[in-house]
């Protein structure tokens, strides 16, 4: 199935091009199509988004921000951006 694949790989913070070439490797390419589009509109439906497509703002993240800064007060900003995303599934940039 297509979904679990897509999960992993949005989870390691892949972009919808490199999950594309990432899941197709999968899949024989001759027999099964799938375009980035149609990629981004599934992970849309699987609720896999970016801050950008959820409008979340400051006061949305500031929670989660401070649970992690609390149980982690050396992390840095690139370990930070990891957590977010595979604690609290969302995507938030640097």
């Amino acid at each position: 199935e297509l979904r679990p694949l897509v999960s992993f790989y949005w989870n390691l913070g892949f972009t919808c091009p490199k999950i594309l070439d990432a899941v197709m490797a999968h899949f024989d390419r001759d027999r099964y199509g799938l375009s980035v589009y149609t990629l981004r509109r599934r992970c849309e439906e699987w609720g896999m988004k970016s801050t950008r497509k959820t409008a979340a703002d400051w006061a949305t993240i500031e929670p989660m921000f401070n649970e992690l800064r609390q149980k982690f007060p050396n992390m840095g900003a690139r370990s930070m951006v990891q957590n977010m995303r595979l604690v609290y599934g969302i995507k938030v940039p640097e």
